[in-house]
């Protein structure tokens, strides 16, 4: 009698039972359409993760969770090797939530004997060929051709198709490794404590908020109380959903209570302050690595999920730090440390914009010019405040730029010609000058008048 094969190895997993076919399934920067045969990701290595559905591939409703796969000495031994062991003392690290048809996202699986039933089959080697393995579709993903679809590649691993995955070398070229990781850096700031913060904002309903002992819920219609809008007759628009814990940034008012005169107009022109504030006295969870470590993390998860959710009080809230951050001055020289972190995050995120279907600023009405008013003072601000001087914070400007320039065709530097003569075909001379951007140069209709006190009566 042929005896059964010796259960697989445990390994930390997500499953993902019940999901219908043809939904579109995510795990950190991965997407893919699933199948009959998908039933989970396996052998994740430590740190945060976010795991999304959504009823199909197009821009519908999406809901995730954040979890966080525990470092320990079985995890990093079997990251080494793409495998985690778990040792016979350690709980395997096992999650299991389930679609929820009526309401169209992931729910926790509540029901204890469907739980235990699963976790048993986790043993079996036929449950396991069924769970992709993170790793391999990361690969799959990175090592994708130009003109094949990264989601295509890493589908075809997820559902156990091999033969229509590109096979993937035993050493991706460095510029593949770079992008397979990147989800590790776009992460690097955010900690358990922000994601209770951010994700677990009592509603209005008073049920409490949308954490569970499993992990921190959010969906794409998650919102923050600053984005709400309170209209007349729909007082109870918003009983029951899922509120977002922001930092207050409140970029109408960043000078001290009480301040007038040229302390709030210092405080206007230059919010240092109300960086101070928000970093000092924001939050409930403190950073714990460089300062305003926190602010950088609601930073990258505001990123993410407008990149994955499409969220769109995320978008708001990442262009509020975008417009406090960017407009400091004393900071600049105070905070050194902070704002080379800064840049490099922003770099980063603004290199995966185009993840979204369409560009992450045809999201937003603005079309990306929020971002580049911004950016064309702070570099104003950078060049006055590091004259001379062998700066971290200009050399990381220069990178951006550079970027900018070459991929977006952005100029932020003022360093080009305003004003000229053309030379027509019939061979006229006419004069020129552009008249963009005359807010941020104080030109034109913006520039500055000066005022007779007497005038004023």
């Amino acid at each position: 009698m042929t005896s059964p094969p010796p259960p697989t190895e445990q390994t930390p997993t997500i499953l993902l039972p019940s999901l219908p076919q043809n939904s579109l399934v995510g795990i950190d920067l991965l997407t893919f359409t699933s199948t009959p045969r998908f039933t989970g990701i396996k052998s994740l290595p430590p740190g945060p993760h976010f795991v999304f559905a959504g009823a199909s591939a197009s821009l519908s409703s999406r809901c995730g969770f954040w979890f966080v796969v525990p470092a320990s000495p079985s995890t990093t031994a079997g990251n080494q090797k793409g495998h985690t062991p778990v040792d016979a003392n350690e709980e395997p690290f096992i999650r299991i939530w389930a679609w929820n048809s009526e309401n169209e996202e992931l729910g926790l699986l509540v029901d204890e004997r469907e739980r235990e039933r699963w976790r048993e089959r986790l043993g079996e080697r036929e449950t396991q060929e069924k769970l992709v393995e993170y790793s391999r579709a990361v690969e799959a993903s990175a090592s994708a051709p130009a003109s094949t679809s990264a989601e295509v590649e890493a589908g075809a691993v997820a559902n156990g198709d091999e033969a229509a995955a590109t096979d993937v070398p035993a050493t991706l070229p460095e510029s593949e490794r770079v992008k397979a990781t990147d989800w590790g850096l776009l992460i690097s700031h955010v900690m358990p404590e922000l994601l209770s913060r951010l994700c677990c904002l009592p509603s209005a309903k008073g049920t409490g908020g949308a954490q569970t002992g499993e992990g921190w819920i959010i969906s794409t219609t998650s919102t923050g109380v600053l984005d709400r809008e309170d209209i007349p007759g729909l007082e109870g628009k918003w009983e029951g959903e899922r509120q977002l814990g922001f930092l207050a940034i409140d970029l109408k008012r960043t000078w001290r209570e009480g301040a007038v005169g040229e302390e709030r107009t210092r405080g206007a022109r230059d919010r240092s302050w109300a960086l101070e504030e928000v970093v000092e006295h924001g939050g409930k969870g403190k950073g714990k690595g460089i300062w305003g470590d926190e602010l950088l993390g609601e930073m990258q998860v505001c990123f993410l999920m407008v990149l994955l959710l499409a969220n769109y009080s995320c978008l708001e809230q990442w262009k509020r730090i975008l417009g406090l951050v960017l407009t400091c001055r004393e900071a600049l020289e105070s905070r050194t440390d902070f704002f080379v972190e800064f840049m490099k995050t922003l770099g980063l995120q603004l290199r995966h914009c185009n993840d979204v279907e369409g560009g992450l600023f045809e999201i937003s009405e603005d079309g990306g010019n929020y971002l580049k008013v911004l950016l064309k003072g702070f570099r104003r601000t950078v060049e006055e405040v590091c004259t001379g001087k062998d700066s971290e914070v200009t050399r990381e400007m220069g990178i951006l730029e550079d970027y900018l320039r070459q991929e977006w065709d952005w100029e932020i530097s003022d360093s080009f010609l305003r004003r000229g003569m053309v030379q027509l075909e019939d061979g006229e001379n006419v004069e020129l000058e552009v008249s963009e951007l005359e807010g941020e140069d104080e030109r034109g209709e913006y520039a500055p008048v000066v005022v007779d006190e007497g005038s004023l009566g």
